[in-house]
């Protein structure tokens, strides 16, 4: 039984080959930074079907920068990675120091925290400039986003004393920075 059971997993595979190619071929690093360690790969799809990638790329053990990448569902091809930060100075304990979303126009939306800052940037064509969602504080860790279809932007984050902050825009406008856990 073993034998057949072998057997069925070669064939299985074989079939796979011939009606799924893809799904043998070798993996692609889209990092293209075999000299830096890639942490924390976070992913969204747009309404078109292209897939947005952004990471933290650590250029020491405790610094790096935001980088992103898109596939183009038509080309089938990667872009060449940017650096959204441009800064050094990326670092979070959990090393989840961003995060990306899309809307339902396809524009992208890729936020990180940056010591005691929160930062935003938005692709709508081309990326936009960096914003400052908030600082302050303690240290920031773990940022969230979700964006509405409309585009309204929904941030969470915490900070190494303990607290979990929030802050959003909503019809083009950012409202407080609010504190959601009991102090």
């Amino acid at each position: 039984m073993t034998k057949l059971k072998g057997r069925n997993i070669i064939f299985i595979l074989i079939i796979m080959a011939l009606l799924i190619p893809e799904a043998l071929v070798a993996k692609t690093n889209i990092s293209k930074s075999p000299l830096r360690e890639s942490w924390a790969p976070r992913i969204a799809i747009d309404f078109a079907g292209n897939l947005h990638v952004a990471w933290l790329e650590l250029s020491t053990s405790t610094s790096g920068d935001i980088f992103y990448s898109r596939y183009d569902a038509i080309t089938k091809t990667w872009s060449d990675p940017i650096n959204l930060s441009n800064s050094g100075n990326i670092f979070s304990h959990s090393l989840w120091a961003h995060d990306i979303a899309a809307d339902s126009s396809n524009r992208v939306y890729v936020v990180w925290v940056e010591k005691n800052s929160a930062k935003l940037r938005i692709w709508d064509g081309v990326w936009g400039p960096e914003i400052l969602v908030n600082s302050g504080g303690w240290y920031y860790d773990s940022p969230r986003l979700e964006v509405s279809p409309e585009g309204d932007i929904f941030i969470i984050w915490w900070t190494e004393d303990g607290m979990i902050w929030s802050k959003a825009r909503v019809g083009g406008e950012w409202e407080a920075t609010r504190l959601l856990s009991p102090s």
